[in-house]
């Protein structure tokens, strides 16, 4: 057990040398802890399916990657911007041909990405701190290892399958590459930092708005005066002629400069949605999360640090109000776009309690608990649970949307539901992973089912990861004609697109509709040339969920629509 003067001879001296024995056992056993919890963390889960399904479309395209299709969401369909990032698509495909199920390759590399983020962000306090006990990036590690998995908003994301870890780490990366320039900016590290710049852009493109902010306060607050400005143009030339490359080569190859999700969930895409996404809940839980390492600022705050906080704090609410105001955040949990600027309150945090250890500011329990008492005083006054209802009813407003659709049938009840997600597993698995290549399946709801049949096409009605739902918006009349073997109906959150679908003359003419199969409806066309085989696999898969219950009694013999739209909430 380290003794007291072990400690604080260690906090107060610049020399890694001043640990003594006892001293580097107290942090061995902190980084055996860490180990251990991380290592808890996967194997917790590691038997239990990955139900994010979002990020089994990363899969998918992994697996087109490897026969030679590209960047392509089904194999004869040319190139699409689907993944949100290029780079964690490529790591998918790396992944990918471990002899794990796809949920698993996901699961592993979002636990890895998780590490990586830990890693890094360690190297980025480190390389910039000045006392013995920050100054080594183990140490740091194992100190961060354990407190990040203490939140919950960072523990969930470690295990989405998404790349929500693997944008972490890149932002770090270039959180700390900036700050080394600020110390010493000369044109090398201009150069580097700008190039780490273009690596966060790749991971996660929303990134560029923080990056680009940070880098100029840096250059402005932290630069030394005479030095200012005289790099701040290389930093910036070589982020931004990165950025403009892949813009342009992805506006050569798939069409598009942007992923098809910017379409999607800055626009209308989601006409008639009626799920309430929650942007200001799923900041505040970052943010609740994150207090950890919030308080450390606002109680070392002073006339010495201040630019350092200011530096940071400001990219990330940039990053926050774009995220709040701009981005539809369907499938946000857990606060899943807000996690990626997790270095920007980590890194100063940390920084500042450097600089703590070195010079313990005098009267600091007097203004801590002054500065504490008002912010809990200001936070209490507002009513957190409630300003934030209200912060999200003012930012989501009062939506257009429509009634579901009356389906008659002559079944007496409606069959069993299941989850949305519960539906897509027992459909992939027992319905559609066994159809042959080339037939078609239509859905909202694509990233387990894509990654499970890889040999289907499959229409994203959502748009995702189709360019022309995405660019041009959904159409029911573009869905028939592209005919579709099976369309699993929409989920009933997308209010105008149910309506559209059910209420088409095609449905009933072409299709044989069975209500509430699978939850939300399936539809299977009549003259399908793999009628045979989807009428086999349908029968097998409806006695097994739907044991006793005739499949021809849940047909859909009429459809009623009122079309006038309502406001909702109401």
């Amino acid at each position: 057990m380290a003794s007291r003067s072990d400690i604080t001879s260690m906090i107060t001296s610049t020399d890694s040398s001043a640990f003594s024995r006892r001293t580097e056992g107290l942090f061995r056993g902190i980084a055996a802890m860490a180990i251990l919890i991380w290592v808890w963390r996967i194997v917790s889960v590691w038997h239990s399916p990955l139900s994010y399904d979002d990020a089994y479309m990363f899969y998918r395209y992994a697996e087109q990657l490897r026969p030679g299709h590209g960047f392509s969401w089904n194999a004869g369909g040319g190139p699409t911007y689907g993944p949100t990032s290029l780079l964690w698509t490529a790591t998918i495909f790396l992944l990918s041909m471990l002899p794990l199920a796809p949920g698993k390759v996901l699961l592993l590399g979002s636990w890895l990405s998780g590490g990586a983020a830990v890693g890094t962000t360690a190297w980025a306090v480190s390389a910039n701190a000045t006392s013995s006990l920050l100054k080594g990036v183990g140490r740091v590690a194992a100190i961060l290892g354990v407190l990040l998995m203490l939140l919950s908003t960072f523990r969930l994301n470690v295990i989405t399958g998404m790349d929500t870890m693997e944008s972490v780490a890149a932002n770090a990366l270039v959180a700390g590459m900036i700050l080394l320039w600020t110390r010493e900016p000369t044109k090398e590290r201009a150069g580097v930092a700008g190039f780490c710049g273009v690596l966060a852009f790749l991971v996660r493109p929303d990134s560029a708005l923080p990056v680009v902010l940070l880098a100029i306060l840096a250059d402005r607050l932290l630069v030394e005066r005479q030095q200012r400005g005289r790099t701040l143009w290389l930093l910036l030339g070589v982020f931004f002629a990165g950025m403009g490359l892949d813009l342009l080569l992805c506006r050569l190859y798939f069409g598009t400069a942007v992923p098809l999700s910017f379409y999607v969930k800055t626009g209308a895409g989601y006409a008639g949605y009626i799920f309430d996404w929650q942007p200001a809940l799923a900041g505040f839980n970052f943010l609740r999360w994150a207090v950890v390492f919030l308080l450390p600022i606002l109680v070392l705050i002073d006339r010495q640090n201040w630019r350092i906080a200011v530096t940071f704090l400001v990219p990330m609410a940039a990053g926050f109000t774009y995220f709040m105001t701009l981005v539809q955040q369907i499938m946000g949990m857990p606060s899943r776009y807000y996690a990626p600027l997790f270095p920007f309150v980590v890194i100063p945090a940390m920084l500042m309690i450097d600089k703590a250890l070195l010079q313990w500011p005098e009267g600091l329990l007097r203004t801590a608990t002054i500065r504490v008492a008002v912010v809990a005083a200001l936070v209490l006054s507002l009513g957190p649970m409630r300003t934030v209802r209200l912060v999200d009813a003012a930012l989501l407003g009062h939506r257009t949307a429509y009634r579901e659709p009356v389906r008659l049938t002559d079944a007496g009840k409606p069959l069993p539901s299941m989850g949305w997600f519960e539906a897509q597993v027992a459909l992939a698995d027992d319905v559609i992973a066994g159809l042959p290549t080339g037939a078609r399946v239509a859905s909202t709801e694509v990233g387990y089912m894509g990654a499970k049949a890889p040999q289907a096409d499959v229409i994203d009605l959502a748009g995702l990861n189709n360019t022309e739902i995405a660019r041009h918006g959904f159409s029911a009349q573009r869905l028939f004609a592209m005919k579709p073997d099976i369309v699993w109906m929409p989920l009933t959150d997308y209010s105008y697109m149910c309506g559209s679908v059910y209420s088409a003359p095609e449905l009933l003419r072409d299709y044989d509709v069975w209500d509430g199969a699978f939850t939300f409806g399936l539809a299977v066309r009549k003259d399908s040339p793999y009628r045979k085989e989807i009428d086999e696999e349908l029968k097998a898969a409806f006695a097994k969920i739907y044991p006793g219950l005739e499949m021809k009694r849940y047909l859909v013999r009429s459809v009623e629509w009122n079309r006038e739209p309502y406001r909702w909430p109401s």
